[in-house]
C-alpha cells in the first residue's frame, strides 16, 4: 500500500488529498502491506486498521495513540488520520468500507474502537474473530454473498460498540467517540490548507500563505499543523513532493532535473537531498531499484504463469495477513 497513490478529483481538475478508493464487487479493499508512513489524509468512507507486525504511531485529528501488533484502530468517515511506523518491521491490514454498504437508514457508524483504549478491551475478540471471518471468506469466495454478510457483521459490531459504553475517561482518547461526535471548524480549515498544498506543491509556498487558506494566524497554523502532522510545514511539504516525484521516477523516464522543476525542488541538489531523507538513496538509485523490483516482480508473475498458477498478488498478501492474524490473536 502506498499513500496516496490515487486521489480524488475536485471540480477545478486538480488533486486533494482525501484518498480516492475504487470498490469491486464486494463493496470493501482488503489488503495487507508493510507501511513505513502515511501522511495526513481522510476517506469518504470508514476503515478499520488492524496492525499485524510491530507498531504504529496513530494521529486521528487532534489525537494520537501508539497501535502495537497485535491491535486495531477505527477511522470515521471523514476524519484526518496519519500514520508512522515506530519499529521496523511493522504491517497492517486495512479494510476500507465502500459508500454502496450504506444508505439513509444505514449510515456509516460512528465509534472509537482502539485497542489501546481499555473500555474497548472485552470487545476486540469479537470484532478480530469477525476480521478473520471477512479475510477467511473473501479467499475463500471472493465477492460472493457470503463476503457481504461478514462486511455486515463487522459493522453491526462496530456500531453497537460505542451505544453499549458508559461515558468513561478513558474513551476521550485516540479515535474515541467523544472526539469524533463534534464538528470542529479548526479541522475543516486544515482540509483546506492540506488540499492548497497538494494542489500547489510545485509552487514556492510559504507558510503565511498557507495559514491564510486555513484563516489561522502564522505562529496558531504552525502550532496546530505540527500538532495534527507529527511533522513542521516544510518537513511536510517535502514529502509531498517526494512522492509525487516517486511516481514520476518510478513510471517515466523524465530527466531528474526535469522532475525535480515539476515538483517543486528549487533545483536537482535540493531533489537528492530530499530523496536521501526520505527513501535513504538518490534519484538514480531510487529508480534503478524501481526498475529491478519490477523486473523480478514480472518474473515472478511469468512464473506463476508458466506453473498455470492464477493466484493473485493480493490474494498472496491476504493469506499471510490471514496466517498473521491467526497466530497473533490466537485463533
Amino acid at each position: 500500500m502506498l499513500p496516496f497513490s490515487s486521489y480524488k478529483g475536485i471540480p477545478s481538475g486538480q488533486e486533494t488529498l482525501c484518498e480516492l478508493i475504487v470498490f469491486d464487487a464486494s463493496k470493501v479493499n482488503l489488503f495487507a502491506a508493510s507501511v513505513a508512513a502515511c501522511p495526513p489524509h481522510w476517506h469518504e468512507s470508514p476503515e478499520l486498521i488492524v496492525v499485524l507486525e510491530g507498531a504504529y504511531a496513530i494521529n486521528i485529528d487532534d489525537h494520537s495513540c501508539n497501535i502495537v501488533a497485535p491491535g486495531l484502530v477505527f477511522i470515521n468517515k471523514d476524519q484526518v488520520h496519519a500514520l508512522k511506523a515506530l519499529v521496523s518491521p511493522s504491517s497492517l491490514l486495512t479494510i476500507q468500507f465502500g459508500s454502496g454498504l450504506f444508505d439513509e437508514h444505514h449510515k456509516p457508524p460512528v465509534c472509537g474502537l482502539n485497542s489501546s483504549d481499555h473500555a474497548y478491551t472485552q470487545a476486540i475478540p469479537s470484532v478480530v474473530e469477525a476480521v478473520h471471518a471477512l479475510v477467511a471468506e473473501q479467499l475463500r469466495a471472493p465477492n460472493s454473498f457470503a463476503v457481504l454478510a461478514c462486511i455486515y457483521h463487522l459493522l453491526s459490531l462496530i456500531a453497537a460498540l460505542d451505544r453499549n459504553l458508559a461515558p468513561t475517561a478513558s474513551t476521550a482518547g485516540c479515535g474515541s467517540c467523544e472526539a469524533v461526535s463534534t464538528a470542529s471548524p479548526k479541522y475543516d480549515n486544515l482540509r483546506l490548507a492540506i488540499d492548497y498544498i497538494n494542489r500547489n506543491y510545485e509552487k514556492d509556498l510559504k507558510l503565511d500563505e498557507v495559514a491564510a487558506i486555513a484563516h489561522m494566524s502564522y505562529f496558531h497554523f504552525s502550532r496546530v499543523f505540527k500538532q495534527l502532522c507529527q511533522r513542521s510545514f516544510k518537513e511536510y511539504l517535502m514529502l509531498i513532493r517526494v512522492n509525487h516525484a516517486k511516481t514520476l521516477l518510478r513510471d517515466t523516464s523524465i530527466h531528474i532535473t526535469d522532475i525535480a522543476a515539476r515538483c517543486g525542488f528549487n533545483d536537482h541538489k535540493q531533489f537528492i537531498s530530499a530523496c536521501k531523507k526520505v527513501f535513504g538513496v538518490t534519484p538514480t538509485e531510487f529508480r534503478k531499484l524501481s526498475t529491478l523490483q519490477l523486473r523480478e516482480l514480472h518474473e515472478q508473475m511469468q512464473a506463476a504463469i508458466d506453473d498455470a498458477s492464477t493466484t493473485a498478488v493480493t490474494v498472496i498478501e491476504l493469506e499471510q495477513a490471514q496466517k498473521t492474524l491467526e497466530r497473533a490473536f490466537a485463533l
